[in-house]
Protein backbone atom coordinates (compact mmCIF):
# COMPACT_ATOMS: atom_id res chain seq x y z
CA UNK A 1 0.00 0.00 0.00
CA UNK A 2 1.47 3.51 -0.71
CA UNK A 3 1.42 6.22 2.02
CA UNK A 4 3.11 9.64 2.90
CA UNK A 5 5.62 9.39 4.59
CA UNK A 6 7.94 12.27 6.09
CA UNK A 7 10.32 10.51 8.06
CA UNK A 8 11.69 7.11 8.68
CA UNK A 9 14.08 5.18 11.08
CA UNK A 10 17.03 4.47 8.79
CA UNK A 11 18.18 1.28 10.60
CA UNK A 12 14.60 -0.54 11.52
CA UNK A 13 12.64 1.58 8.17
CA UNK A 14 9.79 1.82 11.13
CA UNK A 15 7.84 5.47 9.10
CA UNK A 16 6.86 7.82 11.68
CA UNK A 17 4.35 11.15 10.24
CA UNK A 18 2.96 8.49 8.14
CA UNK A 19 -0.54 9.76 6.28
CA UNK A 20 -3.29 8.73 3.62
CA UNK A 21 -2.60 12.18 1.85
CA UNK A 22 -0.81 15.66 1.89
CA UNK A 23 0.68 18.15 -0.40
CA UNK A 24 3.41 18.97 1.99
CA UNK A 25 6.69 18.76 0.64
CA UNK A 26 8.50 16.97 3.66
CA UNK A 27 6.03 14.24 3.00
CA UNK A 28 7.02 11.58 -0.03
CA UNK A 29 4.92 8.73 -1.55
CA UNK A 30 6.11 4.83 -0.21
CA UNK A 31 5.29 1.88 -0.68
CA UNK A 32 4.76 0.91 3.52
CA UNK A 33 3.81 -2.45 4.98
CA UNK A 34 1.91 -2.48 8.79
CA UNK A 35 3.31 -5.08 11.29
CA UNK A 36 1.25 -4.62 14.69
CA UNK A 37 0.15 -1.49 14.17
CA UNK A 38 3.20 0.62 12.99
CA UNK A 39 3.96 1.21 9.23
CA UNK A 40 7.42 0.03 8.03
CA UNK A 41 9.03 0.67 4.38
CA UNK A 42 7.65 -2.32 1.80
CA UNK A 43 9.93 -5.57 2.92
CA UNK A 44 11.40 -4.22 5.88
CA UNK A 45 8.15 -5.37 8.51
CA UNK A 46 9.83 -7.41 11.24
CA UNK A 47 9.03 -11.09 10.51
CA UNK A 48 6.66 -12.87 13.42
CA UNK A 49 8.25 -15.58 15.28
CA UNK A 50 6.61 -19.13 14.96
CA UNK A 51 5.88 -18.76 18.38
CA UNK A 52 4.08 -15.85 17.67
CA UNK A 53 1.92 -17.34 14.64
CA UNK A 54 1.22 -20.24 17.04
CA UNK A 55 -0.69 -18.63 19.11
CA UNK A 56 -2.64 -16.28 16.75
CA UNK A 57 -3.71 -19.33 14.90
CA UNK A 58 -4.29 -21.12 18.58
CA UNK A 59 -6.82 -18.22 19.37
CA UNK A 60 -8.13 -18.30 16.11
CA UNK A 61 -9.11 -21.97 16.87
CA UNK A 62 -10.16 -21.21 20.30
CA UNK A 63 -12.65 -18.11 18.97
CA UNK A 64 -14.25 -20.28 16.31
CA UNK A 65 -14.74 -23.31 18.61
CA UNK A 66 -16.48 -20.40 21.11
CA UNK A 67 -18.77 -19.52 18.43
CA UNK A 68 -19.90 -23.39 17.25
CA UNK A 69 -20.29 -24.54 20.68
CA UNK A 70 -21.90 -21.52 22.26
CA UNK A 71 -23.81 -19.68 19.60
CA UNK A 72 -26.08 -21.72 18.26
CA UNK A 73 -24.32 -22.27 14.88
CA UNK A 74 -24.15 -26.22 15.12
CA UNK A 75 -26.58 -28.57 14.46
CA UNK A 76 -27.00 -32.22 13.86
CA UNK A 77 -29.65 -34.57 12.34
CA UNK A 78 -31.74 -36.30 14.69
CA UNK A 79 -32.97 -39.98 14.58
CA UNK A 80 -35.91 -38.70 15.18
CA UNK A 81 -36.22 -36.93 11.52
CA UNK A 82 -35.67 -33.35 12.30
CA UNK A 83 -32.38 -31.30 12.51
CA UNK A 84 -31.96 -30.10 16.06
CA UNK A 85 -29.17 -28.06 17.68
CA UNK A 86 -25.94 -29.30 18.63
CA UNK A 87 -24.40 -27.06 20.84
CA UNK A 88 -24.01 -26.33 24.86
CA UNK A 89 -27.35 -24.27 24.89
CA UNK A 90 -29.23 -27.06 23.25
CA UNK A 91 -27.79 -29.58 25.80
CA UNK A 92 -29.01 -27.23 28.59
CA UNK A 93 -32.11 -27.18 26.93
CA UNK A 94 -33.40 -30.90 26.71
CA UNK A 95 -31.56 -31.98 30.11
CA UNK A 96 -34.32 -29.49 31.63
CA UNK A 97 -36.91 -31.11 29.72
CA UNK A 98 -35.86 -34.76 30.15
CA UNK A 99 -36.04 -33.21 34.44
CA UNK A 100 -38.96 -31.52 33.63
CA UNK A 101 -40.62 -34.54 32.04
CA UNK A 102 -39.43 -37.06 34.76
CA UNK A 103 -40.60 -34.94 37.64
CA UNK A 104 -44.14 -34.02 36.11
CA UNK A 105 -44.91 -37.59 34.60
CA UNK A 106 -45.59 -35.46 31.42
CA UNK A 107 -45.81 -38.06 28.47
CA UNK A 108 -44.81 -35.65 25.67
CA UNK A 109 -43.62 -31.86 25.53
CA UNK A 110 -43.32 -29.66 22.48
CA UNK A 111 -40.00 -29.30 21.23
CA UNK A 112 -39.00 -26.14 18.83
CA UNK A 113 -36.41 -27.63 16.33
CA UNK A 114 -33.58 -26.36 14.49
CA UNK A 115 -35.42 -24.93 11.55
CA UNK A 116 -37.95 -23.31 14.68
CA UNK A 117 -40.77 -25.79 13.63
CA UNK A 118 -42.35 -27.69 16.70
CA UNK A 119 -42.23 -31.25 17.06
CA UNK A 120 -44.09 -33.60 19.57
CA UNK A 121 -40.98 -35.56 21.58
CA UNK A 122 -41.43 -38.09 24.29
CA UNK A 123 -38.86 -38.25 26.99
CA UNK A 124 -37.41 -41.31 25.24
CA UNK A 125 -36.82 -38.96 22.50
CA UNK A 126 -35.44 -36.30 24.39
CA UNK A 127 -32.65 -38.89 25.94
CA UNK A 128 -31.93 -39.62 22.11
CA UNK A 129 -31.51 -36.15 21.27
CA UNK A 130 -29.24 -35.55 24.17
CA UNK A 131 -27.08 -38.72 23.87
CA UNK A 132 -27.15 -37.27 19.66
CA UNK A 133 -26.41 -33.90 20.80
CA UNK A 134 -23.28 -35.28 23.23
CA UNK A 135 -21.99 -37.74 20.48
CA UNK A 136 -22.09 -34.59 17.84
CA UNK A 137 -20.19 -32.21 20.28
CA UNK A 138 -18.05 -34.90 20.86
CA UNK A 139 -16.75 -34.57 17.17
CA UNK A 140 -16.50 -31.03 17.14
CA UNK A 141 -13.85 -31.21 20.34
CA UNK A 142 -11.81 -34.21 18.87
CA UNK A 143 -11.85 -31.96 15.69
CA UNK A 144 -10.55 -28.94 18.32
CA UNK A 145 -7.54 -31.25 19.61
CA UNK A 146 -6.99 -32.78 15.92
CA UNK A 147 -6.26 -28.53 15.05
CA UNK A 148 -4.63 -28.06 18.22
CA UNK A 149 -2.34 -30.79 17.27
CA UNK A 150 -1.62 -30.01 13.73
CA UNK A 151 -1.08 -26.07 15.07
CA UNK A 152 1.88 -27.11 18.03
CA UNK A 153 3.66 -29.95 15.38
CA UNK A 154 4.04 -27.26 13.11
CA UNK A 155 7.26 -26.28 12.04
CA UNK A 156 7.60 -23.50 9.96
CA UNK A 157 5.32 -20.10 9.76
CA UNK A 158 3.83 -21.77 6.10
CA UNK A 159 3.11 -24.74 7.72
CA UNK A 160 0.67 -22.78 10.77
CA UNK A 161 -1.01 -20.60 7.84
CA UNK A 162 -1.81 -24.00 6.25
CA UNK A 163 -3.77 -25.36 9.08
CA UNK A 164 -7.52 -24.70 7.92
CA UNK A 165 -9.39 -23.87 10.96
CA UNK A 166 -12.44 -26.17 9.88
CA UNK A 167 -15.49 -28.21 11.84
CA UNK A 168 -16.80 -29.54 9.01
CA UNK A 169 -20.21 -28.62 9.63
CA UNK A 170 -21.20 -28.58 6.51
CA UNK A 171 -20.86 -32.10 6.30
CA UNK A 172 -22.04 -33.88 9.28
CA UNK A 173 -19.00 -34.74 11.51
CA UNK A 174 -18.31 -38.53 12.18
CA UNK A 175 -18.88 -39.62 15.53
Amino acid sequence: MKKYVKKFDEMTKRCFDVAEYTNSPEYTLQEVEMYKGEFYLQGHAPKPMLNEVKKDKLSELNRSFEQISENGNASCFSSLGFEINADEAANRNISNLIYALERTGQETVQFCAFDNCFHEVSLAGLKTMKLEIISHMHGIYRRKWELREHINAAETIDDVNAVEIDFGLDEEIRH
